[in-house]
């Protein structure tokens, strides 16, 4: 008969057929621990808007804001700061621009612009006084409307292409550009005056105005603020000259143009 007692952490023995089996006592082991639960994996936000276009640009729409230094020359201005108490300086003034440009080669653009400056200046006449010692006034407004073609060169590449959809723009360029056009001219003086050969006093209105052609060069700067908007920093040189007209024509000529300095914003499509 064979019988099997076994007894805790004691070798039990087995008696088979006259041999005796020694088990191996029993041992405990510990429970195994559960693996701690693994912290979720960061995830990635998406971009809230893309970064690239889909091809190069075909232009770009420029609005701008600035000051211009008028180029007071001529025999019509002579004449002002001659007889008025009004300076160069006083027909600086607010210039408005725009300009459409058209992508010919990667750095090359056709430009078209236009722009608007005006100044008003009051003044009154240098040696002379009415019957009742008051100043003789009137004043003087000028206006410019340039019409330009031309082209614009960037110094620094736009963007580069990443794939064959895909199109990176520069956070900033660099550009040149020079053209020429036309510029049409409004000069009038309007309140009292005083006749060189009577010395009589007498209102007026007197004006010049026609259209003449300008050249200009100019350099600026474009900061890109999302794919399609960019601010733009611009100044430029615009030289032009017309025959004074209506009541200036005996004062010859009249210069026209100056040194623009504006700022804006550049819109691509």
């Amino acid at each position: 008969m064979l019988r099997l007692r076994v007894r805790s952490a004691v070798p039990a023995a087995v008696l088979l057929g006259g041999l005796t089996v020694v088990a191996p006592p029993l041992e405990a082991h510990p429970a195994a621990e559960p693996d701690p639960p693994s912290a979720p994996a960061p995830m990635l936000r998406a971009p809230t808007g893309p970064d690239f276009l889909f091809g190069a640009p075909h232009g770009s729409l420029s609005l701008r804001i600035g000051r211009l230094f008028a180029r007071t020359e001529g025999g019509v201005f002579e004449r002002t700061f001659a007889n008025l108490s009004a300076e160069p300086d006083d027909f600086d003034g607010l210039t408005l621009g725009a300009d459409l440009a058209l992508r010919v080669v990667d750095r090359a653009d056709l430009v078209v612009g236009v722009g608007f400056a005006r100044a008003t200046v009051d003044s009154e006449f240098n040696d002379w006084l009415d019957e009742n010692g008051q100043p003789i006034r009137q004043t003087t407004r000028f206006r410019q409307i340039p019409v330009t073609l031309g082209a614009r060169l960037y110094l620094t590449p736009r963007g580069r292409e990443i794939s064959r959809f895909a199109w990176v723009p520069a956070r900033t360029t660099f550009y040149v550009g020079g053209g020429a056009g036309l510029i049409h001219h409004l000069y009038e003086q309007e309140g009292e005056f005083v006749d060189e050969t009577s010395l009589d006093i007498f209102a007026d209105h007197l004006s010049s105005s026609g259209w003449s052609s300008l050249v200009y060069v100019g350099a600026g700067a474009e900061l890109r603020v999302t794919t399609s908007v960019a601010l733009v920093a611009d100044v430029r040189y615009t030289r032009g000259s017309a025959r004074a007209t209506g009541d200036f024509r005996e004062w010859e000529d009249i210069g026209l143009g100056g040194l623009a300095t504006s700022v804006g914003v550049a819109l691509t499509f």
